[in-house]
């Protein structure tokens, strides 16, 4: 890698081994440049092919939040990165005995990974898929069920009635690039830079094939929950699959969802989420998802 200095600029160069696929794009709040190079196709077709079958040999599965980032906190304090990690850790053994399946966790403890290099991190691995896990959370507390987003325009309707999950689950971005909200745990409140941010990302990637796929990743997903856990839990409230603009989402190029598992805020849904009955359905259902994916359906 070189770089000079130039009258009206910088001038970087890569010096490559050989020809690779490049995808170059801006990020704000701090200004940077990114350039992924890779050595398959961006954006490379995975329609079902011949016997309606698409090729997924490698999935990133991302615990949501960790470290001193600890997520939403239930009533009695269980908190929403010790679930996620733990359903990670769930979901990686059933994908390499059941389908044979290479599976990255972005975060394997306790840590703290920023937002932007767990994409980075799938990136890099060449994930065919891209699985966000989170608990859910509401302010009054009584709302509940299960609830799948995929990665939405922030200026779009669905994606402005999604913005008090997104603004929660972009906290700790915000939070770490020093921008006002809250303690970076729990912000129910709408984040405009995140927003921008995100709207900033997408301005400069071509996501329109790529989202059509990570939605209906997201659908998939969405029923596979609710087909798990409806044996045990018949009652579970399904929130449906919406469109919004998670940070964690945006530059994936594979096929993305992010996964709320239930809502950790309410007391039932809680008590739910500290099972390993509940979290087992909730691999599961992950898994059973990216089975029908990669069979085409």
């Amino acid at each position: 890698m070189r770089v000079g200095a130039q009258p009206k600029g910088t001038r970087v160069v890569l010096d490559l081994a050989a020809d690779l696929y490049r995808r170059i794009f801006y990020l704000p709040e701090p200004f940077r440049i990114v350039i992924d190079v890779s050595t398959r196709p961006p954006l490379r077709d995975d329609k079902a092919e011949a016997g309606g079958k698409r090729e997924v040999r490698r999935v990133a599965i991302d615990p949501g939040h960790g470290g001193n980032d600890t997520g939403a906190v239930g009533p009695t304090g269980l908190k929403e990165k010790d679930v996620t990690l733990d359903v990670a850790h769930r979901v990686a053994p059933l994908l390499a005995r059941e389908l044979k399946i290479e599976t990255l966790l972005t975060r394997d403890s306790d840590v703290y990974v920023p937002l932007e290099l767990r994409t980075a991190r799938a990136n890099a691995f060449h994930a065919d898929l891209f699985v966000s896990i989170h608990c859910n959370a509401s302010d009054n507390g009584r709302a509940r069920g299960v609830q799948t987003f995929s990665l939405a325009a922030p200026h779009d309707a669905e994606s402005t009635s999604s913005s008090e999950t997104a603004a929660r689950e972009n906290a700790a971005r915000a939070a770490r690039t020093g921008r006002d909200v809250g303690d970076g745990q729990d912000a129910s409140a709408d984040d405009p830079e995140a927003r921008r941010e995100v709207a900033a990302i997408l301005s400069n990637l071509n996501v329109g094939d790529m989202a059509a796929r990570s939605r209906h990743f997201a659908e998939l997903l969405q029923r596979a929950s609710l087909a798990s856990l409806a044996p045990r839990y018949p009652d579970t409230k399904d929130q449906g699959v919406k469109g919004a603009g998670f940070f964690v989402l945006a530059g994936a190029d594979m096929p993305a969802a992010l996964f709320e598992t239930a809502f950790i805020s309410n007391p039932e849904d809680e008590a739910r989420l500290a099972t390993a009955d509940f979290r087992q359905k909730m691999a599961d259902a992950i898994v059973n998802a990216i089975r029908a994916y990669r069979e085409g359906k």
